[in-house]
């Protein structure tokens, strides 16, 4: 969107004409007093202290004031040609043109008392109470060697001056220049002006954390300052105490309940009269709950150019003080009051140092305090000793603490301090690693925040804590480790991909040289997996057993082969727990094992030493027993090449996990030994059912023969109804024994086979007789599904032996479902049915005797009716584990 002629030439907060604006009309004016040969005056205003102003008022009360200047400046030009605009942020100019220095003066002199005449409070100016400006003016006849530039740069120079000297001056080349200052002198530059404020800044922190009370009062006792310690003894709020008069409000009586008239008061003489008194006892203050408390208090008064403008008090809640010194006053009330209040103010000025230090210690924390723009940095004695660094020598600053920092650290913290300087979060919360002088890591965690900016919002400087979490981060990190492995173990894969992902997570966490785990493979312990161990290493310390000078194998009393080293003593259980080298639970760490070497022999380990891992440079060295149950099964080994890597809560938790990979592994061999057991035992059965298909396969053909070289019909057909229960038999064993699960049969298929094999016994013509087959696909285990077998067959055979005769054609219809745990055969045809009074429980064939029988096996039921044909319906639950 285009911004409007006027928009543009206008200053958008007061008003008045913008800089743009100005500088055309100065151009012009120039080239016309160019060509008149009139002088151009221009007065430069700056409001003094304005930045004060802003940051103890605020940006909305600031932009007020500028209003109400810039309203105040343009009133009082009188002139058309005149102008005034707003030049910069707290500047404003005037040009004047066709005026000499005389009238520039006199036009400036109103413009300073118009300003002081708009009485804008100004509290935190140290030269009045209301805000003032210093004013800058230069004049010049313009001319075609001379820019309108030149006479800006010395009316800025003539306010600077008007700053820092606050006199006039007259140059004497015969030109007019002259500046006036028409505020109060100020005599310090404007860096010390930053420097003041930067103090003033601290100050108040200083007094908003101090524990003592402490109170500002003006000339008539009005509070003009609380600070947090005092109004939480006084039980207000700050905001409730400003401009309220003190004598009433805390001070209206003495310590026996009195009233204290107000002229009597030392505080009120301090304020009025400009006394000074120290360390003032046996008064009391009062509560605004109505309550009182005595005090110790101190009344200075504060003069300003020679008058009495009020007073600060310093007071201290002494209750409990007041009460160790009267009961001290029974024992020695020969000390003198003075010398007693000196010495318990000493001790407890010592005993506070003394508690923030040992709080300091005892949470592992430090202060710091951070000059953003040099770099310097002063930080607590306790910081140096979290890094192993003599606080005398140790000079801290922000690129020394970047060179410090971890590299994978780096990026987070600089995208928090961007997003904390940007106010995208409320403070600067960081945890990062730090290198320590021995070259180990520190956990640190930073509070910082910003407590100074220059005038263009950069920070300046930042104080905050750094506490050490590096037994926390530690903790959570091992946290993470035990659960990452506990993850590995209960996963299925082989043992030697456990293992080589247990010893990965491991390092990667704790970010060791080298790792590995030794297992046993009959007498020895070799490595069974590792990282970071050399082909050399490996050459010369795979091998664990001890062998004679002949290269026999070396046995104990007992018969048991001798493993050499540490490691040895460590898996055999012969670690003694009164030397420091191991611990109760059979483990053995150094964070130094060069200084191994240097044992006297009656002080050694007690083991044929072999120092390769002191060869490979390995410092710090661990090796933990993998435990299942009271068994040694390996050990885990953990090696670096840093000094003090290894601390006993580090060993305490690799001896837990030690015990846990020992019991994990120890189970996976059961497991597997079990699976392979089971992989027998499946062979075997599945053997089993094939023989046994082959044995009835067998008894079938044999009848088969016998069937064919019999004449008698009767035998014939009796021979080919036991041939046929055979084979269904032979099915199942048939079916079981090619599926994968040996436990049961799929019903479906079997049906379907069943058919097959009558219809081409009984030689059926599927033409005539057309078969339905409707079956689920249903499970049926070998106790339930041999007899249900033989029932469906009998039923099939029956079915297509009798009720079709004479070459009739029909329907059989087969269906098998499942409802619940309940199945449900049913077998039906349209062929020519039973006879009246049918009943199949009195029937007296075989056929019909097997189904009842084997019905009651599976504890089902069957029924039989004859509609149109023949319908059996047999029920039966499947029997669950």
């Amino acid at each position: 969107m285009f911004e409007s002629s006027k928009d543009s030439l206008t200053d958008g907060l007061t008003g008045i004409a913008n800089r743009r604006r100005f500088e055309e009309f100065l151009n012009q004016e120039w080239d016309r007093s160019i060509r008149s040969g009139m002088p151009l005056s221009l007065i430069i205003a700056d409001i003094d202290f304005f930045k004060l102003y802003n940051d103890n008022y605020g940006h909305v009360m600031g932009d007020a004031c500028l209003r109400r200047v810039a309203l105040g400046l343009s009133g009082e030009l009188r002139r058309p040609a005149d102008m005034v605009a707003r030049y910069g942020g707290d500047e404003f100019i005037c040009m004047l043109a066709n005026t000499d220095a005389g009238g520039a003066l006199s036009v400036a002199g109103r413009l300073h008392e118009k300003v002081i005449s708009l009485k804008i409070p100004h509290g935190y100016s140290p030269v009045e109470k209301h805000v003032t400006v210093s004013i800058g003016v230069a004049t010049m006849v313009p001319s075609h060697d001379k820019t309108s530039s030149e006479l800006i740069r010395r009316a800025e120079e003539m306010l600077y001056a008007a700053k820092q000297r606050g006199s006039n001056r007259k140059s004497g080349n015969g030109k007019i220049e002259t500046i006036m200052t028409v505020s109060r002198a100020i005599t310090e530059r404007r860096n010390e002006e930053e420097r003041l404020e930067r103090i003033n800044h601290r100050n108040k922190l200083i007094l908003n954390s101090t524990s003592e009370g402490i109170l500002g009062l003006d000339s008539q006792g009005m509070h003009t300052f609380v600070n947090p310690a005092a109004a939480r003894m006084l039980g207000y709020s700050a905001d409730e105490l400003l401009d309220r008069h003190s004598h009433p409000t805390w001070h209206h009586t003495k310590a026996d309940g009195s009233p204290y008239p107000e002229e009597e008061c030392p505080i009120y003489r301090s304020c009025n009269k400009g006394v000074v008194y120290e360390r003032v006892r046996n008064e009391v203050f009062w509560r605004k709950d109505g309550t009182s408390f005595p005090v110790a208090y101190t009344s200075t008064p504060i003069i300003e150019q020679g008058e009495v403008a009020g007073a600060v008090v310093t007071f201290l809640d002494i209750t409990a003080r007041k009460k160790a010194e009267d009961e001290l006053s029974t024992v020695n009330a020969v000390l003198q009051t003075e010398i007693s209040e000196r010495k318990l103010a000493e001790e407890s000025l010592r005993e506070s140092e003394e508690r923030l230090s040992l709080a300091m210690k005892a949470t592992g924390q430090s202060i710091y305090d951070s000059d953003l723009k040099t770099g310097e940095a002063i930080v607590g004695p306790e910081y140096a000793l979290m890094l192993g660094y003599d606080p005398a020598e140790f000079h801290e600053t922000t690129a020394k603490w970047i060179e410090r920092l971890h590299p994978d650290d780096k990026k987070q913290v600089a995208a928090a301090y961007r997003a904390y300087i940007k106010g995208e979060i409320p403070e600067y919360k960081v945890e990062f690693r730090q290198k320590t002088k021995d070259g180990n890591w520190k956990w640190i965690l930073s509070v910082s925040k910003i407590i100074g900016r220059d005038a263009d919002g950069n920070p300046l400087r930042m104080i905050g804590t750094h506490t050490d979490i590096t037994n926390r981060k530690q903790a959570e990190l091992r946290q993470a480790l035990l659960s990452e492995i506990l993850g590995i173990l209960n996963y299925p894969p082989a043992e030697d991909d456990t293992i080589s992902r247990i010893l990965t997570a491991i390092k990667r966490e704790t970010g060791f040289d080298a790792v590995g785990i030794r297992l046993q493979r009959g007498d020895d312990f070799p490595y069974f997996a590792h990282e970071g161990f050399s082909d050399e290493f490996l050459f010369t310390e795979n091998t664990l057993v001890a062998h004679t000078l002949d290269g026999g194998v070396c046995k104990d009393e007992n018969g048991n082969t001798s493993l050499e080293c540490t490691c040895g003593l460590v898996i055999s259980g012969q670690t003694n727990p009164a030397n420091p080298l191991f611990t109760a639970r059979g483990s053995f760490w150094t964070n130094e094992s060069f200084t191994l070497l240097d044992l006297p022999v009656d002080q050694s380990l007690g083991f044929h030493p072999r120092n390769r891992c002191i060869d490979e440079g390995f410092h710090s060295v661990a090796l933990i027993p993998l435990l299942a149950g009271k068994q040694t099964i390996g050990i885990l080994q953990l090696s670096d090449r840093r000094p003090n890597r290894l601390t006993p809560e580090m060993i305490s938790f690799f001896e837990d996990l030690g015990a846990s990979i020992g019991i994990a592994l120890a189970r996976k061999k059961a497991e597997e030994r079990i699976r392979q057991s089971l992989r027998e035992k499946e062979t075997l059965l599945r053997e089993i059912h094939h023989r046994v298909k082959n044995n009835m396969a067998v008894v079938s053909s044999l009848l088969s023969l016998q069937a064919e070289k019999v004449e008698d019909a009767t035998v014939r057909s009796i021979l080919e109804s036991s041939q046929q229960r055979v084979k269904a038999m032979a099915l199942v064993h048939e079916q079981l024994y090619q599926r994968e699960d040996l436990s049961s049969i799929n019903f479906k298929d079997y049906i379907t086979s069943i058919v097959s094999e009558i219809i081409d016994l009984y030689r059926i013509d599927t033409g005539a007789i057309t078969t339905e087959i409707n079956i689920e696909d249903i499970e049926l285990d070998l106790e339930s599904a041999m007899p249900c077998g033989l029932i469906i067959n009998e039923l099939l055979t029956n079915a297509f032996k009798y009720a079709f005769p004479d070459n009739r054609s029909g329907v059989l219809s087969v269906n098998f479902t499942k409802s619940g745990d309940t199945c449900t055969l049913t077998v039906k045809d349209n062929g020519v049915g039973l006879w009246e009074g049918f009943d199949y429980q009195e029937a007296g064939t075989l056929g019909l005797q097997l189904v009842n029988v084997l019905t009651g096996q599976l504890d089902g039921t069957i029924r039989i009716k004859a509609d149109k044909g023949t319908e059996t319906v047999l029920k039966f639950k499947i029997q669950r584990e």
